[in-house]
């Protein structure tokens, strides 16, 4: 890709933060002199060539000057470091917010968006193209969840870093950009998560330990009082400091490539339509090694559950999330280990004597004694 020398430095930079992000992995981009006063075009790269090295890793930006019919040339390696993937399912205004939000505070340069379309019945989906016009467009013939809609884009991602942005985050301020710093530091970090907010500024739980036998008996018996909110996380955590989970959501979900390897054909878990995916995921991905971890060095609007719509969204999530949970911890720890942690979660359930708690407790108690209904 060729950059109009013609410019002053402001031109010049210009063109180069919009054209990066779309040259292909280890591509060129050229900035070459046609202006009638080379020697300012000339400044002018050299003086932005400055930002540019400290913008990308050496490995990743060379300069090399050579005479060609008496022009001066300047020419970059491109590569992608982080492929930023946004499933859309019928929520094309809050999509569109959220890619916003990502082009206005992302101080990278060299990353793309991959939008997958979920078969949206709501508009076209060619109406991103028009709009977004340098992000890459994957539609779905079909409405294939929200696991499976991720690997698409994952099959089409170039970055190192990959990052799971739900449709209905929103960033207040650059977010991406301390995260992805901070797994560069810190190798062993396979997955992180920043802070999340509802919109009225009040932060959401998104860290937690795995769920199971001694999570439900520590909580029942309140024995988490004693042991300190890094205990559980969760709601017993107030999410103010960098700690290391057991998981976290898959709002914001920014993994470095290697992490695929541990999973066939280098794709994530998609068995689950939706919910308890990330859990997992970040199961399979802690027990290969890597580190999980939330830091709140970031923050992000999240606009909880707006593609599956408010109304219905506790009850259908209540259901999908026990009957996932179900079949993964029979799958990994046997049906007998599954329906006596549903058990013990009806009796957390009801020692909280409320009545919207009392009709949560009675979904895993018939869970616990009739195990899970046939689908």
């Amino acid at each position: 890709m060729f950059i109009d020398g013609d410019h002053s430095y402001e031109g010049v930079k210009t063109d180069f933060e919009q054209y990066a992000p779309l040259v292909s992995k280890g591509g060129i981009i050229a900035f070459h002199d046609i202006a009638k006063h080379p020697e300012t075009w000339n400044v002018a790269v050299c003086n932005y060539w400055e930002e540019i090295k400290t913008a990308y890793e050496s490995s990743r930006v060379y300069r090399k000057s050579r005479a060609r019919l008496g022009r001066h040339w300047s020419i970059g390696k491109i590569e992608i470091m982080l492929s930023i993937i946004i499933v859309n399912y019928n929520t094309f205004d809050l999509t569109c917010k959220c890619i916003e939000s990502v082009l206005k505070y992302t101080a990278l340069h060299d990353y793309e968006i991959i939008l997958v379309d979920n078969d949206s019945s709501e508009c076209p989906p060619q109406l991103f193209k028009e709009r977004f016009p340098h992000i890459q467009l994957i539609v779905s013939p079909l409405n294939v969840g929200f696991a499976k809609g991720n690997n698409l884009g994952i099959a089409h991602a170039r970055g190192d870093y990959i990052l799971l942005l739900n449709s209905d985050i929103e960033l207040i301020e650059d977010a991406i950009t301390p995260l992805l710093h901070y797994m560069q530091q810190n190798p062993a970090v396979g997955v992180v998560s920043p802070m999340l907010v509802y919109p009225d500024g009040r932060i959401q739980q998104v860290a937690g330990r795995f769920p199971g036998l001694r999570y439900e008996l520590t909580e029942l018996l309140r024995l988490h009082k004693l042991m300190g909110p890094q205990s559980l996380l969760g709601w017993h955590f107030d999410h103010l400091s960098l700690v290391d989970a057991d998981w976290v959501w898959g709002a914001f979900f920014l993994m470095r490539r290697e992490v695929l390897d541990i999973f066939p054909n280098k794709q994530l878990p998609d068995d689950f339509f939706m919910y308890f995916e990330d859990v997992q995921w970040c199961y399979h991905i802690k027990k290969a090694g890597f580190r999980i971890v939330y830091n709140p060095v970031a923050r992000a609007v999240h606009h909880v559950s707006a593609s599956s719509g408010a109304s219905a969204i506790a009850e259908e999530k209540l259901h999908a999330s026990l009957k996932n949970e179900y079949i993964f911890w029979t799958k990994e720890k046997g049906a007998c280990y599954a329906r006596l942690l549903m058990g013990l979660r009806a009796l957390k359930y009801l020692s909280l004597r409320k009545p919207a708690f009392r009709k949560i407790a009675l979904v895993y108690a018939k869970v616990f004694l009739k195990g899970l209904p046939a689908v």
